[in-house]
């Protein structure tokens, strides 16, 4: 019996209700043609963006700050059972590799008629610091999620 211990980071968990049916958002997280045009905080953009929707798969989203400059997100689809929940891994690339940190994402998707509730957990960040980044971007995000389907 091993007496060793993993320790996880921080997490982060976000709710939220969507105006649409399950299928249309469980689209917009895997549709790259959709991801663009949400995906990240108000003052970034998207240039590519790679979702492989299969587990296995490999997902590439490369982000364009006005402050940061470019900035990539690499990961691999850990689970997919549509439309109802998603998971994947997400690691920012660095300069140097070992300053790279690979998290992991879970989202399920509830139908609630004709709408559809968002659980989204954003787990083992690196610091207390990456995870309160990572809300704000992720709340942008939402925020721009729920305007494909005002």
């Amino acid at each position: 019996m091993s007496n060793t211990t993993q320790t996880l980071g921080p997490s982060l968990t976000i709710r939220r209700t969507f105006n649409a049916p399950r299928e249309r958002v469980f689209a917009a997280f895997t549709d790259p043609t959709l991801l663009v045009r949400w995906l990240g905080p108000d003052d970034v953009t998207m240039s590519d963006v790679a979702f492989d929707a299969r587990v296995g798969g490999a997902l590439r989203f490369v982000y364009n700050s006005p402050n940061m400059g470019e900035m990539i997100v690499t990961g691999t689809v850990t689970a997919l059972r549509r439309p109802e929940h998603l998971a994947y891994t997400w690691t920012w690339e660095e300069d140097d590799k070992a300053d790279e940190h690979e998290s992991a994402i879970h989202i399920d998707f509830i139908a609630h008629g004709n709408e559809t509730e968002v659980r989204f957990v954003h787990a083992n960040l690196k610091s207390v610091e990456s995870r309160d980044r990572h809300e704000g971007g992720w709340t942008d995000a939402f925020d721009n999620l729920g305007q494909l389907f005002a």
